[in-house]
């Protein structure tokens, strides 16, 4: 027997007193596993499957094929799609970039144009691309994270948040682990108004990510995507890119080769009126001198105004000259070639909204119409067909209508979903495991359309019987 005690107490009371200690030691053991799990986890690169993973040069990736023979074949299915790395470190071998200069940026003009400014960062057109924060994100997250599945049954994608940071990855079940891939969104495109794409940089080299969010479906495969073929190779073109920011110096000769340190993202007031360095140099210095060294686009000819908003609403293009080289007054005409007449309500994002716009008699028949007629470029009007119709009636009187016997003036509030109704855009789609799913996009060829007009008048008859 031990001098201070039976044995029995003396195990007891050294229990007690090491608690903490075995209390402690088994958290670290708890954290070192769930540590373990996700080292482990996303050490299991997916590069390491040579018969899943496929690389392709961004320039070839429009010239070979290769990627269209695994979307359209079932060769492609549960198959990945990287970009093979060209360029070490910054810009590599120091590429000839196309500079654009004289640009300076939206807060710059906030100076003298605050009210402006204010109003205009609401508007679809400033949050057209932006850097991805909880604002700028607008698909949901479910704890941080949502998991996306394909018809693919052991391929699925994560959409994932971490301090502030976002990411996809692609997932794929074997062996009974868990491979992956994963990447960070780097760039935002578009306002959420109809849908969201992602970007992200590799190295200098800029890509678009494999999962979208579409508004009223959720997450989806991007647009032209084949579902279960996780594709991480798309190039980011300076073409897309002008539609989508004010600026960006891509290199020549260089398909996605770009500068992110001086991009200026989101369609800024520069797009319409032109570099303003030497505008604000000048009213820097002459705070009361008449506006000078920049263009307002409502003071152009018809055609030239047009000319601004063409570049990117009127469909499919090629570019004769660089990407982000036109400016506001020049004749567009020059710098891109469109390949669309307005037959259909079609194209890239935009149902060739101008080329639409120009078949309508309302066009036809005035000498002075321009987008800017229906169209205030610096408020956020999205939703609110009251203030369009209200432009319809500086011409057309409700009374005019053939549905004003009927329905008396309550379709002076909404001229807009008969004359200019919203319609599937079928030449974007967006594949799911289930099935397509298309956004609504409004069609600008203003005319009667009988079925338009029936829709409308059904809706009204049961929002007055819900009532």
């Amino acid at each position: 027997m031990l001098p201070w005690g039976k044995p029995e107490k003396v195990c007891k009371l050294m229990m007690l007193k090491q608690r903490p200690l075995l209390l402690t030691l088994l958290a670290v053991a708890i954290i070192a596993a769930v540590a373990f799990f996700f080292v482990s986890r996303s050490g299991n690169s997916i590069t390491e499957l040579e018969d899943v993973v496929r690389y392709i040069e961004p320039e070839a990736y429009y010239v070979t094929g290769a990627h269209y023979k695994l979307a359209t074949t079932p060769a492609g299915q549960g198959k990945v799609i990287l970009p093979r790395e060209l360029d070490v470190g910054e810009f590599g071998k120091e590429p000839e970039f196309q500079r654009e200069v004289g640009f300076v940026g939206p807060d710059v003009c906030k100076e003298c144009h605050e009210e402006n400014y204010s109003t205009f960062i609401e508007t679809a057109h400033y949050r057209t691309s932006a850097l991805p924060n909880d604002r700028t994100m607008k698909g949901s997250l479910s704890d941080s994270s949502e998991l996306i599945q394909t018809r693919v049954n052991p391929l699925r994608y994560e959409v994932s948040e971490k301090d502030g940071d976002y990411y996809q990855s692609v997932l794929l079940d074997r062996d009974g682990k868990t491979w992956n891939h994963q990447q960070h969104v780097d760039i935002v495109t578009g306002s959420g108004k109809n849908g969201q794409s992602y970007l992200f940089w590799q190295k200098d080299r800029l890509y678009q990510l494999p999962i979208s969010w579409l508004k009223g479906v959720g997450w989806v495969n991007s647009p032209g995507y084949t579902d279960g073929l996780a594709n991480f190779a798309r190039p980011v073109r300076d073409d897309c890119m002008a539609c989508h920011s004010t600026k960006m110096d891509f290199a020549r000769r260089k398909l996605n080769l770009a500068d992110r340190h001086t991009m200026i993202l989101g369609v800024t007031c520069e797009r319409c009126h032109g570099p303003g360095q030497k505008h604000v140099e000048f009213h820097r210095a002459n705070p009361d001198a008449a506006s000078k060294h920049i263009v307002h686009p409502g003071l152009l000819p018809r055609e030239r105004m047009n000319d601004v908003c063409s570049q990117c609403h009127s469909g499919s293009s090629k570019l004769l000259q660089p990407a982000y080289s036109f400016r506001p007054g020049e004749d567009l005409s020059k710098y891109r070639k469109f390949t669309t007449n307005g037959e259909k309500a079609g194209g890239v994002h935009t149902a060739n909204q101008f080329p639409r716009l120009r078949k309508s008699k309302c066009y036809q028949s005035s000498d002075t119409m321009s987008c800017a007629t229906c169209h205030n470029p610096h408020r956020n009007e999205r939703d609110r067909p009251d203030i369009f119709s209200n432009r319809c009636q500086k011409c057309h009187q409700p009374e005019a209508c053939g549905q004003f016997s009927t329905l008396g003036q309550k379709i002076a509030t909404n001229c807009i979903d008969c004359h200019m109704p919203k319609k599937m855009n079928k030449s974007i789609t967006f594949d799911s495991d289930d099935a397509d799913a298309f956004n609504q996009v409004r069609d600008h060829f203003i005319r009667i359309e009988p079925a338009a007009t029936a829709e409308v008048i059904q809706r009204w008859k049961t929002e007055k019987q819900t009532k």
